[in-house]
């Protein structure tokens, strides 16, 4: 998901596809559609089809090296989505939330 400077979402593009175990996310193609979409800020996101929102010990070191590589490439990654049924988790924030 690509921020605007006035914090509204300017595009979501699909980066990645997986199958019901795994998905591979990679960062300079998450890197090149917030470039395409002249976007600084981005958000990442991915869902578990188990339906628990919990990262993974992969997801979380995710977080840390896109945000990385984000950085370098002159865009800020304000945070990675872990999406469930009726919850998600934000990396940024370390909490996991249910949505109503």
């Amino acid at each position: 998901m690509s921020i605007d400077v006035h914090s509204r979402f300017r595009e979501v593009r699909e980066v990645a596809r997986g199958d019901q175990e795994h998905v591979e996310i990679p960062i300079p193609f998450a890197i090149r559609a917030a470039a395409l979409a002249a976007s600084r800020w981005c958000v990442l996101a991915h869902n578990h089809p188990s339906g628990d929102p919990a990262p993974s010990d992969a997801d979380v070191r995710l977080w840390h090296q896109a945000a990385k590589q984000f950085a370098c490439a002159g865009l800020r990654l304000l945070d990675h989505l872990v999406i469930a049924r009726g919850a998600f988790y934000s990396c940024a924030w370390q909490s996991h939330w249910t949505i109503r």
